[in-house]
């Protein structure tokens, strides 16, 4: 069961309401973020483009640059070499389509997820030998590959990297240094040595800022800036980085452009067609749950080269069929996926791991692209550190997703010996090691995971107990100032004891219940639960006989006393031109 936190950030609430005329729930929801002054209200509340900071303060930035002014000046073939997810893809799009813009010849290479696996190998350098490269640009990988970039060395190939992972590390007498590739320049702010303060940026995010004081550089204005800062966006909302600071700039004004000017890109647009999203309202829920896994699924079941080929279409009636083709496989991922969580599940249940810190799920039958996807289900539900293995044969490939206060790149790496490849960071990795050596690597984990019992329970922190008349669609809307919404921006969360049920529906084969309260007002508030049914079923079961326990699960509750405690979001519910204030509630309790 999930603990209940009130956040409790000390403030003069009321002085603070009134200095920035807003409300006390909305002064109190902001100091739970930190921002207590009028200047950081200012800074979040408009995430303006000139709050950026000055990019060439990262490390090799200007080395980078100095490498493809050489580049220019000798026309040289330039090669990005990208990633497989919509990170990796939308950081190909924005180097691509920005070096163009200045006249590079420049073409991509993506690896194959299955055959080639992550980041950069030898062969691919090979083959991008034979085709003309001379200079490659890795983005969305290569802080890893420090024999391999020492291989393109060898081979007479520049590199550079744009990346955003965890550097590999080794612990000296005279401290931890990293272990960085030997490429012209790495562009990488989680460097030790890089200066650059924020160091959240995913790999798209790096690229356009890259690209944007390239073209400072050469004194030409880009001309598809906008375009590019909402693939920026787009990758900052599926990349699941935290959303502050600079990349909370990103994400609003990329969102905010997508909204106001349309996508901008042919390809983008017959993929907000096809999937039924064009001329709608845009939030980062359309983003990371609609848009996002369709420009993943060609990489996790096909090749990701097809995404990138859609981004650069300049045909709308080819950019149809790319967008048809991705949202096909998107919908055969889900399938794959829904059973491959499904026999992940049931292997959990049905085997021992009450003592396990890191579970450790192996299954040859579950596709390696969704092992992430998996792993990440997994998660939520037992909220303990996943890794999801699958492959056969001497070699099996795992994809783990970590939770608060475990490092899993950390973990991995004091065992790295017993890999053949890995990479990733704080809360998701991927790895390559021999069958046999699964047990050794399970043992050292959960030997080393420092975790105690009382980690394993979800916790929700609430900003603000709330009685049920403040619910409003005017505060829904002053809430809405604060996103968009994600990791390090969560939504406000409230939580109301003793919601008494005005009436109720349950939908099981949906896996969701809708309540209807009512407030002392006379106003009739939705609380929409999902994803809780069986839960939902056993406390009711719990908590009345069996006559009345079948009657609310049928969704019968005249007569019926049921009140629940909640903790829930709120927000804006936009149907057949009707708007009103909903709750989507996160978890609940029977208080009878």
């Amino acid at each position: 069961m999930a603990k209940w936190l009130i956040k409790n950030n000390k403030a003069d609430i009321k002085a603070m309401a009134k200095a920035l005329n807003i409300s006390e729930i909305m002064a109190k929801v902001l100091v739970n973020r930190n921002i207590n002054t009028t200047r950081l209200f200012n800074k979040y509340i408009n995430p303006n483009l000139n709050k950026l900071r000055d990019f060439t303060e990262a490390k090799d930035v200007n080395k980078a640059i100095d490498v493809l002014d050489r580049a220019y000046q000798n026309n040289s073939k330039i090669f990005i070499y990208g990633d497989y997810d919509a990170d990796g893809v939308s950081s190909t799009v924005i180097l691509l389509k920005g070096l163009r813009g200045l006249g590079f010849d420049a073409d991509f290479y993506i690896p194959d997820r299955v055959s080639e696996g992550y980041g950069l190998n030898c062969e691919a350098l090979d083959t991008l030998k034979e085709q003309g490269a001379e200079l490659v640009i890795l983005c969305d990988n290569g802080i890893a590959s420090v024999k391999e970039i020492d291989y393109a060395s060898q081979l007479g190939l520049e590199t550079i990297i744009i990346d955003h992972h965890e550097p590999g590390f080794m612990e000296t007498d005279e401290g931890i240094i990293d272990l960085v590739p030997k490429a012209s320049a790495v562009i990488d702010p989680k460097q030790r040595a890089c200066p650059y303060p924020f160091k959240s940026m995913c790999a798209a995010g790096l690229c356009y800022r890259f690209i944007t004081v390239l073209y400072e550089h050469f004194v030409k204005e880009l001309p598809c800036h906008d375009e590019l800062l909402i693939f920026a966006a787009i990758a900052t909302f599926c990349d699941i980085v935290d959303l502050i600071d600079e990349n909370r700039i990103i994400a609003k004004n990329g969102l905010d452009l997508l909204n106001n000017k349309g996508a901008l890109n042919i390809g983008l647009d017959a993929l907000l067609e096809e999937r039924l999203c064009k001329g709608k309202h845009i939030s980062e829920f359309t983003i990371g749950f609609v848009i996002g896994p369709c420009i993943n699924a060609g990489g996790r079941l096909e090749t990701a080269s097809k995404a990138v080929e859609l981004f650069v279409e300049e045909d709308k009636e080819k950019a149809r069929e790319y967008a048809k083709y991705l949202s096909g496989l998107n919908e055969e991922r889900k399938s794959l996926t829904q059973k491959a969580a499904s026999m992940a599940v049931e292997e959990i249940e049905n085997s021992d791991m009450s003592g396990a810190k890191v579970y450790f799920i192996y299954n040859p039958e579950i596709h390696e692209s969704i092992a992430g996807i998996v792993a990440g289900r997994i998660k939520e539900k037992y909220h303990h550190p996943v890794i999801v293995f699958t492959g056969e044969g001497e070699v099996v490939k795992g994809s783990a997703r970590s939770i608060e206060g475990y490092n899993i790149y950390e973990g991995l790496y004091k065992a790295k010996e017993l890999f053949i490849k890995f990479g990733g960071h704080a809360m998701a990795a991927g790895m390559s090691l021999l069958n046999e050596n699964l047990e050794e690597l399970y043992i050292r984990l959960n030997e080393d995971c420092n975790l105690s019992e009382e980690d394993f329970d979800e916790i929700i922190r609430i900003d603000a107990a709330l009685p049920l008349d403040f619910v409003t669609y005017k505060l829904a809307q002053e809430l809405n100032y604060l996103s968009p919404f994600g990791k390090g921006n969560h939504e406000p969360i409230f939580g109301t004891k003793g919601l008494k049920v005005w009436d109720l529906r349950v939908i099981a084969d949906k896996d969701t219940i809708i309540f209807t309260f009512r407030t002392e007002d006379g106003r009739y508030i939705k609380g929409l639960l999902f994803g809780k049914y069986e839960y939902f079923a056993k406390s009711i079961q719990a908590s009345f006989d069996e006559y009345d326990s079948e009657k609310i699960l049928n969704g019968v509750i005249l007569n019926i006393n049921l009140t629940i405690d909640a903790v829930y979001y709120i927000n804006i519910n936009e149907y057949n031109n009707n708007v009103s204030v909903q709750m989507n509630i996160k978890d609940f309790r029977i208080s009878k």
